[in-house]
């Protein structure tokens, strides 16, 4: 995740997640000019460490820079009780 030279306390993270019925999640984040997002998803949370990357990640949903901020709300269909999401942003 890109936490650089990005002003007070603008760093790309996730806002909320929120239960969308039984099977469903809402992700919500804002954007910052001139990055592009990347959410991605795992279900291998038993083996998620913040400090280790032996989990596998996959891409649920990418967006390319603008340069204007914006509000985004995405919706996944949960496969495991224990799945975990990263946001992760570039130049």
């Amino acid at each position: 995740m890109l936490g650089l030279a990005l002003g007070s306390d603008e760093v790309p993270r996730i806002d909320k997640i929120e239960r969308l019925g039984p099977d469903a999640v809402t992700i919500h984040f804002d954007t910052l000019p001139d990055l592009n997002y990347a959410l991605q998803y795992s279900d291998d949370a038993l083996r998620f460490r913040p400090d280790r990357s032996e989990a596998t990640w996959f891409s649920l949903f990418e967006l390319p820079a603008f340069p204007f901020r914006n509000h985004f709300v995405i919706v996944d269909q949960v496969a495991s009780p224990a799945r975990v999401y990263r946001l992760s942003t570039t130049r």
